[in-house]
């Protein structure tokens, strides 16, 4: 079994300063895609000890995070491998499912998107909801009914046996 990880809201609390600074003129992914992603990865956006549980994980962990651009994923690339995370990392294209790019099957994704969930899911996947404050509801709107939630990634050290579906 792989323990896949995402790294916007689940390492890196990126989406909440992108959604500070977009003004809601153009369109968001446009904004998204043209960002400066080198001034986003700052280690006070770190999550909860993030990068910490991945180094001392007792599973095989890899990154599987959409880009909006090669500048996205150069950054997201650098930034890890600067702080000594020496795990695989699949970059996905904005519109294409993690299953195309991995096989879900038997494995494991911590995620903060339900979207990104279900698919993985219906794929033969073992979903894992991430909300850093441990609301059930993710930044589009959906809401987890489905899937256990954790707001760290303890779970990569202490194991999942003791996490409920929600």
């Amino acid at each position: 079994m792989k323990v896949y990880v995402d790294f916007d809201g689940v390492l890196l609390d990126t989406d909440s300063v992108i959604d500070k600074e977009f003004d809601g003129n153009g369109e968001r992914r446009e904004f998204v895609k043209n960002y400066d992603w080198f001034k986003l990865m700052r280690d006070d956006l770190i999550i909860n000890n993030a990068l910490d549980y991945i180094n001392n994980s007792k599973y095989e962990v890899s990154l599987l995070s959409k880009i909006s651009s090669m500048c996205e994923g150069q950054a997201k690339i650098k930034y890890l491998r600067n702080k000594g995370v020496n795990i695989d990392i699949n970059l996905v294209p904005t519109l294409i499912n993690k299953c195309y790019v991995v096989s879900a099957y038997g494995n494991v994704l911590i995620d903060d998107k339900i979207v990104n969930l279900d698919s993985w899911s219906n794929s033969g996947g073992i979903s894992i909801y991430f909300n850093k404050d441990s609301k059930d509801t993710d930044i589009h709107g959906d809401i987890n009914t489905k899937y256990p939630m954790i707001s760290d990634l303890s779970c990569l050290i202490n194991g999942f046996d003791n996490l409920k579906e929600e």
